[in-house]
């Protein structure tokens, strides 16, 4: 069904799609330009392979980004997003045996993301207090 289409959309990064995309207005004009150049072979792809793998190929552009928006959170949150964002989409990818059931490891995942963008809020927050 519908839900689980959006989960294989959603499996190959995980919740580093919304890191870049908060990632994306900080990063340089450059990284900006190829990320945005990339859209329409992307597609392309997606119509060739099946999309969690073409979704896959887009790793040069998804990981700068994401790293460029966890720079801006403190070392403790960014690690935390790192780690368990990691081992769910190791989870999800290698249905390894090692790994507790990706449903016990998707929530702390999710609650790094709430820590993240909490952190990034409160970081803009403090930016635009001290610029006015």
């Amino acid at each position: 069904g519908l839900p689980l289409k959006g989960f294989f959309l959603f499996a190959p990064f995980g919740f580093v799609w919304l890191y870049a995309a908060a990632g994306f207005s900080a990063a340089p004009k450059e990284l900006r330009h190829l990320a945005l150049g990339a859209a329409l072979p992307f597609l392309a792809l997606n119509y060739v392979q099946n999309p969690e793998r073409a979704l896959s190929n887009l790793f040069f552009i998804i990981v700068p980004l994401a790293a460029i928006a966890l720079t801006r959170v403190p070392f403790g949150v960014a690690m935390a997003a790192v780690v368990t964002n990691g081992l769910f989409t190791a989870k999800v990818g290698s249905s390894t045996v090692w790994l507790p059931s990706s449903r016990w490891l998707l929530a702390p995942a999710a609650a790094s993301a709430v820590w993240v963008f909490w952190a990034l809020l409160r970081s803009d927050r403090v930016a635009s207090d001290t610029e006015a």
